[in-house]
């Protein structure tokens, strides 16, 4: 797994629920952390989506599909999918 795409889904993560970067730590954030998990204790009001068209803009990709996107249940599921995407499986 790309330690870039992990920085990157937390910068991600602190853009989406409204924190600062620095505010989204390893205790907070780990790979088996569940989007759902965030969006019910932080913003309970940001459907999933937001975060699928924030990897697609962030990481250039065209699209995650909606198959795809039903898969990304936790960051460990969303940095796999996004390295493999990139080809840095």
């Amino acid at each position: 797994m790309s330690e870039l795409t992990y920085a990157k889904i937390k910068k991600i993560i602190a853009q989406e629920i409204g924190l600062p970067a620095f505010m989204v730590t390893e205790g907070m954030v780990t790979m088996d952390t569940p989007f759902e998990t965030l969006i019910l204790n932080f913003c309970p009001d940001l459907p999933m989506d937001a975060f699928i068209m924030a990897f697609e803009d962030q990481f250039d990709l065209d699209s995650i599909s909606d198959e795809d996107a039903a898969k990304i249940i936790t960051v460990r599921d969303a940095i796999e999918y996004i390295d493999c995407r990139l080809g840095m499986k």
